[in-house]
């Protein structure tokens, strides 16, 4: 026992030394020696600029004296100033609309050419242009293509593109649930599309720049907003993490990350913002759950190494962004706009996108517990209702379902492209 608190303390003023303003108070919780020597390993590389302190004026952490075995956290306070200084420096990033990055390898690019059959003389929709690349490939095929996104990034490249095709293509910039404002300004009406292409989720263009926020392995501002500054009362990702209620933030990573570790992830982001600043990076946040988990990583579906992080970053993303509630929006607007007998394909990337989707295909309330198929939900009903009553239930059927069954990439697609191994591809055609 002397030996650990020997180490704990040795350990402790090393970390306040190297000016690493780490997860100490989370490591108090913490039983196992092996796993002190690992935490404070990694708390040493928490602050990334050594001779950089996180605090200024008063605000200081008051570091363990060489003869104590006891260290108290005093003096610390939040500047008010300094709270809206650094959330508005997160908003009037510059460099966070970027578009030097390459456009990224465009999933299950076969199947969604097979399905949306594109050629001379149709008009298709793309809800998600992301880099370009399922639109690019819809218009080499001869298909008129109306671009939508809320990346203002990807904005620019679809009008980029535009200068390319001209009158074959046609940029929108705007969230899902715009989609219908968008459409009035250009005089497009509804049932006017013979395809519509939604591909859900974060695109690897904006993983892959850490400016952005969105990346564990890229370094940045915690900022995680798709539409950039466009909107300037969008929440951040900062904003979140910093300023949100212990029990509310340990929800969010529970309904929208599955997070099963969500309460000891949220006591110590809660924690370590209290007692040692504000989290301000990617990297930092990563290695507060890291801290705060039973194992820093674990493997994918392909064995590839998966950081502990990744749920909670899910999370907060799908938060900041409201993309359930937007999803839903898309599949709704979706069946306004195709024509009848339009074809409809959507890429998820994760459950509770492909959720939303599969219930309003089948015809599912999205508020409903369990989500049977509609066979298995009518299947006794004659029992209780009349052949009338059942007839009219079948009628308002609003979409054809083409695959029973999920269709999801090969293997040789998933070796490739390694970021293709989680999509579902859903093919419907509207009533």
């Amino acid at each position: 026992m002397a030996a650990t608190v020997r180490l704990f303390s040795t350990s402790l003023r090393y970390a306040c030394d190297r000016n690493s303003k780490a997860l100490l108070v989370t490591v108090l919780r913490l039983r196992n020696l092996a796993r002190l020597q690992q935490v404070f390993t990694a708390a040493t590389c928490l602050q990334r600029n050594e001779g950089k302190d996180l605090w200024s004026g008063q605000n200081s952490v008051q570091c363990l004296p060489k003869n104590n075995h006891v260290a108290f956290i005093s003096d610390v306070s939040i500047s008010t100033s300094a709270l809206e200084g650094e959330s508005q420096g997160l908003h009037s990033n510059e460099d966070s609309t970027d578009v030097r990055k390459p456009p990224h390898v465009p999933v299950m690019l076969d199947e969604v050419l097979e399905l949306l059959d594109p050629k001379l003389g149709k008009v298709l929709l793309d809800m998600t242009f992301g880099a370009g690349g399922h639109t690019k490939a819809l218009l080499q095929r001869g298909a008129k293509v109306v671009a939508l996104d809320r990346d203002p990034v990807a904005n620019k490249m679809a009008q980029n593109l535009a200068l390319q095709y001209g009158d074959m293509l046609t940029p929108l910039l705007g969230r899902f649930s715009e989609l219908a404002e968008l459409m009035a300004e250009k005089n497009i009406k509804e049932q006017s599309f013979d395809g519509i292409l939604l591909d859900a989720g974060c695109s690897s263009m904006q993983m892959d720049t850490g400016q952005r926020g969105f990346s564990i392995s890229h370094d940045g501002p915690l900022d995680m907003r798709m539409d950039c500054n466009r909107d300037l009362k969008q929440p951040t990702a900062y904003d979140v993490v910093n300023h949100m209620e212990e029990v509310d933030l340990a929800k969010i990573l529970k309904r929208y990350g599955e997070e099963r570790q969500a309460k000891c992830i949220a006591k110590a982001i809660a924690e370590t913002r209290l007692s040692f600043g504000l989290i301000t990076t990617t990297g930092q946040l990563a290695d507060v759950v890291a801290s705060a988990t039973r194992s820093d990583h674990g493997l994918d579906m392909i064995q590839r190494y998966n950081h502990s992080a990744t749920k909670t970053f899910m999370a907060i993303r799908i938060f900041v962004n409201n993309e359930l509630n937007e999803l839903f929006n898309a599949v709704t607007l979706a069946h306004r706009y195709l024509r009848p007998g339009g074809k409809f394909v959507a890429m998820t990337f994760h459950s509770l996108e492909d959720r939303v989707v599969k219930r309003h295909l089948h015809g599912i309330d999205i508020d409903e517990k369990f989500s049977p198929t509609m066979s298995a939900k009518y299947r006794n009903s004659n029992l209780w209702h009349s052949d009338e009553m059942m007839k009219c239930c079948a009628d308002t059927r609003m979409w054809d379902v083409q695959r029973k069954k999920v269709i999801t990439p090969t293997e040789e697609e998933v070796h490739h492209n390694p970021r293709s191994r989680s999509a579902k591809l859903r093919f419907a055609m509207k009533m």
